[in-house]
């Protein structure tokens, strides 16, 4: 696409639209493409009721760096499935050194707190996802059992391509792959 952005401002309204297969965001009664050319499609009405926001406020310019969902969703639609390795490779990646495994020994306020923020959601990876990870002090790298990688695993191929980019950008932000399971839990 060689469309320079920001664009102007095209159209006066945003809606949702029902249809088979997910929620359609219409820009004066015309659907949003993706940059492969196809009708974007949220799978949920609670994201396409969002993606409507995100058009319905964008102002006089549209620029997409400030469209996050937006930019989320087309990368999910248009290559979803065949990037559904690369993204759970990557989580696993951060998996394999989870932020919430390496503690500080000191200050001891903040080895304390470490401890309360962090120690129950490893506590639930460990009861939810069968995911028991190392913890360690300090910086140098500690290995994390195969059984736990394993079940990391075993959860990310359970989650459809919308849900698996998801994690991957909250793993990317966190820098815990732990934090972004239990975001997408949450859900």
């Amino acid at each position: 696409m060689t469309t320079a952005f920001p664009r102007k401002r095209f159209y006066s309204r945003a809606r949702l639209d029902s249809r088979e297969g997910g929620f359609a965001v219409l820009l004066d009664e015309k659907p949003v493409l993706t940059p492969g050319r196809a009708v974007l499609l949220a799978p949920a009405q609670a994201l396409g009721a969002a993606l409507v926001e995100e058009w319905e406020s964008a102002p006089e310019r549209i620029d997409p760096d400030l469209m996050a969902l937006t930019r989320l969703s087309m990368t999910a639609f248009d290559a979803g499935a065949e990037r559904i390795a690369a993204w759970t490779a990557e989580v696993l990646k951060y998996a394999g050194g989870d932020l919430l495994c390496y503690r500080a020994h000191e200050p001891a306020a903040l080895a304390r707190r470490q401890e309360e923020t962090w120690t129950p959601f490893l506590d639930w990876a460990g009861a939810a996802l069968g995911a028991r990870l190392a913890v360690t002090h300090g910086v140098g790298a500690v290995p994390q059992p195969k059984e736990a990688l394993d079940a990391v695993a075993a959860r990310l191929a359970a989650l459809d391509a919308w849900r698996l980019l998801g994690v991957r950008r909250a793993t990317e932000i966190t820098g815990s792959a732990m934090l972004a399971l239990a975001l997408e839990s949450s859900a």
